[in-house]
């Protein structure tokens, strides 16, 4: 990374009183109330006391020991899991290639929240060279995307927090927070203070997980119970079985004909592999050929071992979006999920 510190500290705000920040050292930012922030490896850590937390302190641990491991750590650079993360945040948002395109080429100032390897902030900068991009994260993976992004100019990256948010209110052009808010303490809470920071007329695309089917909800909620207690060593250990799991579920290649919907259960009618099946309405046992071994483990290990993964209903996110009084843009239920891009219609 090429940028420095000097050049973008005028955007920067004191995530705990939001006075300005300036230079004390090379070593560390500083506000009026004296509040201090760290500089290491030349990023900025602006983490605030709510970051010690136990809750957040556990996500911190589980991110960073998830995109630090070097198989991780490529993750949307590499030919499989880039094609795939695009193509899905675009069928999810309501862009098509060139839509996305015109958009992004039109934002000046665009955050990357939870920018985990850096993948979704090097991709804006690609299709917007003279955009400014923030791309944040609670974990150390801010570390992870350095090193993927080190001849993106205009990427700035920053270890914080999205519930305190080092940033003046009514900044951002766009935000992408995508697949995040759902690991955050107060995943509504998160989504607000996000909004706060858009301009007028500023779109958010955010991704919340969906409640599941009533087993797999209720096997989830008991292995994760102790899941999330786990050393990540052994919660990686434990996603590995489940990955096998799944991957030799997937060998079966005879189909599973449910006649009829079971409402109760939240199983749908129709044909199923068996894996899938499983996977849907029993145990998340991931297992992706393309992407092999490694990246399936931590697609699955992403689901253990957090201790905060909550599941949202459609009419839950769109009390949210009324709430706000947001514009919905797009509004998409997948399987797993629920992907919204809205606009900041008012102050």
């Amino acid at each position: 990374m090429k940028v420095k510190i000097e050049k973008y500290l005028c955007y920067l705000r004191c995530p705990i009183c939001k006075d300005k920040l300036r230079l004390k050292d090379k070593s560390r930012l500083i506000c009026l109330k004296n509040h201090s922030f760290p500089i290491k490896s030349g990023i900025v850590r602006l983490l605030t006391p709510e970051y010690f937390k136990k809750s957040q302190s556990e996500t911190m641990r589980s991110f960073s020991y998830k995109w630090t491991r070097k198989p991780s750590g490529k993750y949307g650079f590499d030919d499989t899991t880039n094609d795939f993360q695009r193509k899905w945040y675009l069928e999810r948002y309501g862009w098509n290639k060139d839509a996305f395109d015109s958009f992004i080429r039109k934002k000046d100032f665009i955050l990357d929240a939870g920018c985990g390897t850096g993948w979704a902030a090097g991709w804006f900068a690609k299709k917007n060279p003279q955009s400014v991009i923030f791309a944040i994260d609670i974990s150390r993976s801010v570390e992870v995307a350095k090193r993927n992004l080190k001849n993106t100019d205009n990427v700035i990256l920053l270890q914080a927090d999205i519930d305190h948010l080092p940033f003046p209110n009514n900044f951002f052009d766009f935000i992408s927070c995508d697949q995040v808010i759902h690991h955050t303490p107060r995943p509504q809470y998160s989504f607000e203070q996000l909004i706060k920071h858009l301009k007028k007329d500023g779109v958010l695309a955010t991704y919340v997980y969906k409640i599941k089917a009533l087993l797999r909800e209720m096997a989830d909620n008991l292995i994760r119970e102790k899941t999330t207690k786990m050393r990540p060593e052994d919660c990686y250990k434990f996603a590995r079985s489940v990955t096998l799991l799944g991957k030799s579920l997937s060998k079966i290649k005879e189909k599973l004909d449910v006649q009829e919907s079971i409402p109760f259960l939240n199983i749908k009618k129709g044909k199923y592999d068996v894996q899938r099946f499983i996977y849907w309405y029993f145990l998340k046992c991931f297992w992706n050929e393309k992407w092999g071994l490694d990246k399936s483990i931590i697609t699955n290990f992403d689901w253990y071992h957090p201790k905060d993964a909550y599941r949202y209903s459609p009419n839950e996110i769109r009390q949210w979006i009324k709430k706000m009084r947001l514009k919905t843009e797009h509004f998409y239920e997948g399987d797993s999920g629920i992907s919204i891009k809205v606009k900041k219609i008012d102050f």
